[in-house]
């Protein structure tokens, strides 16, 4: 279950690697198995998709019921959505690279559910994970090259949540249009 849910996710980054024990630990840290299969089987094949491409992805489960996993996936920093005219998409982040990594350690404050040990657990795994990896990319400057030439908008992370004298935050752009290259 875990690797089918590392699968999608390591698909959702820029370039590609293979699950690893580390990153296996990693999104256990991150997720319940509840989460991980329902990543494995929403964001197999599309890691971007509407309401209606999801309910077919997980054979006809109730649009109440992803819609719940999609929100508390977006609370943790696995997904995003954003309208793209009249339709929400729902988008599986990377763990790498404007993705959970950033959700979580550029927050004021840590994550529902996580403390001081949980997230030096979290920074020990990254720190085994990303040497590995970055050799990958290294190797793969071509890759890279390509997909940062694609059409697929990058989310942006905003690490604060209000301003300095107590406003909140708000991001009111579609980032679906705007981030799209010419």
């Amino acid at each position: 279950m875990w690797t089918k849910a590392a699968t999608p996710i390591i698909a959702a980054g820029p370039l590609p690697y293979p699950p690893s024990e580390t990153l296996i630990s990693i999104l256990k840290e991150y997720l319940t198995a509840e989460e991980a299969a329902f990543i494995g089987k929403a964001f197999k094949l599309k890691q971007s998709q509407t309401m209606e491409q999801l309910v077919k992805s997980t054979k006809g489960m109730p649009e109440a019921d992803i819609a719940k996993q999609c929100e508390i996936l977006a609370q943790k920093g696995s997904s995003s959505t954003s309208p793209l005219g009249r339709v929400m998409i729902y988008r599986l982040l990377p763990l790498e690279v404007v993705g959970v990594f950033e959700y979580t350690f550029m927050r004021a404050k840590p994550p529902v559910g996580f403390d001081d040990a949980k997230l030096k657990k979290l920074a020990q795994l990254y720190e085994k994970l990303v040497p590995s990896c970055a050799t990958r990319y290294k190797a793969r400057t071509t890759t890279w090259s390509r997909s940062s030439r694609s059409n697929r908008p990058w989310t942006a992370p905003v690490p604060l949540q209000k301003t300095e004298d107590g406003k909140e935050i708000k991001i009111e752009q579609d980032m679906g249009r705007s981030a799209r290259r010419s």
